[in-house]
């Protein structure tokens, strides 16, 4: 009988191990509907627009290994 109860001690354990984790995962992983994000919604911004080809001798040149 001293078995028995062991293991039904156990069980509140683990289910609250496995309730806390879930829940974290739910919160971490959780869709943020930022509407006032403005970074999300503009996507990719090129930061220059250079018509100029390098070869490695430019790059060479100013010191890049």
């Amino acid at each position: 009988m001293h078995a028995i109860s062991h293991k039904f001690r156990i069980i509140p354990t683990v289910l609250g191990v496995m309730f806390a984790s879930a829940l974290s995962l739910l919160i971490a992983c959780g869709s943020a509907d930022n509407a006032g994000d403005s970074t999300a919604q503009q996507g990719f911004q090129q930061v220059m627009d250079i018509e100029m080809t390098f070869d490695p001798d430019d790059l060479s040149a100013i010191g890049f290994k």
